[in-house]
């Protein structure tokens, strides 16, 4: 969709230092693992830990940046959004091609789940909404929108149309749940479950 390198936006960080970063990684990983790597560390640093450094400059707390606990309602709200994703991690999965990478790549996309959420749900919770929790009406579902956008936009690149198109309607579903509980946690659970379910249940029954 966009003209080359960004095309694969993301992946710039690791095209300038990969190079230096292969020098390091271990050689028992694939070249597709040892790149995983590299985005989930440059994630917890760039996504994760200067983010929640500059907050915590401010003041706020981890309430505030959504890594508390959710409120009282996160259960109900967690299983809702499990029946909504789930299923749409079936359909992904039955019309991906080679939709799975190795058990260790897998477990290193499932890390990055964290940083990705607190950058895109937790920061717009700490900075458009008191305490990170929606009050449905203006500056709530501009908080949702512009969150929602975010998510997709940080999937452009990804080799699947997919993949890529329906990250924005997740992306709505995981901004209302972060913003409903104050937590990026229930919709960490529910992006975690999309991904894992189908790779736990449909070898055994296909």
């Amino acid at each position: 969709m966009l003209p080359a390198p960004l095309d694969d936006w993301y992946s710039i960080p690791y095209r300038l230092f990969g190079p230096w970063w292969q020098t390091l990684a271990p050689a028992s990983l694939s070249q597709a693992e040892q790149g995983a790597l590299f985005q989930l560390l440059a994630a917890l640093l760039l996504a994760l830990a200067l983010p929640l450094l500059a907050l915590r400059r401010q003041g706020l707390s981890l309430a505030d940046v959504g890594l508390a606990r959710s409120h009282s309602h996160g259960r109900s709200v967690t299983i809702i959004g499990l029946l909504l994703s789930v299923p749409l991690g079936f359909w992904l999965t039955l019309n991906t091609p080679s939709p799975w990478g190795s058990p260790l790549h897998e477990a290193l996309g499932l890390l990055f789940i964290v940083p990705e959420h607190f950058l895109v749900f937790g920061v717009f919770g700490a900075l458009l909404l008191p305490g990170g929790r929606a009050q449905w009406g203006t500056a709530g579902w501009f908080a949702v929108l512009a969150a929602t956008v975010n998510f997709g936009l940080l999937h452009v690149g990804t080799p699947n149309a997919l993949e890529l198109w329906s990250s924005f309607p997740l992306g709505l579903l995981f901004a209302i749940m972060t913003f409903a509980c104050g937590s990026i946690w229930p919709a960490v659970i529910a992006h975690a479950s999309l991904n894992v379910v189908p790779i736990l249940l449909l070898p055994l029954v296909t």
